[in-house]
């Protein structure tokens, strides 16, 4: 079980798809670098969590890159609650 800050006892949430890769920080580090490999990223910190047990998790994170600094946000879904599926 990876390391995720205190946030352990979210991994547990299996109805969410994907959640342990958006609490892995250096995951989703890689992920990003290898689909944007034009960006040079240098680090991501997660700056906000909002659960919602079985439904969805939201992060926010801020990206630091070679030329400046944005907040991304990384959102997913239980396939039962996706509104995507509405």
């Amino acid at each position: 079980m990876i390391k995720t800050n205190g946030l352990d006892w979210l991994q547990k949430d299996k109805e969410i798809t994907g959640l342990i890769h958006l609490l892995d920080t250096q995951q989703l580090m890689r992920s990003l670098q290898q689909a944007i490999p034009e960006i040079a990223i240098q680090s991501l910190h997660k700056n906000y969590i909002r659960y919602k047990p079985g439904t969805s998790l939201l992060v926010r994170y801020r990206m630091v890159t070679q030329d400046c600094s944005y907040d991304i946000y990384a959102k997913s879904y239980s396939p039962r609650h996706s509104k995507l599926a509405n």
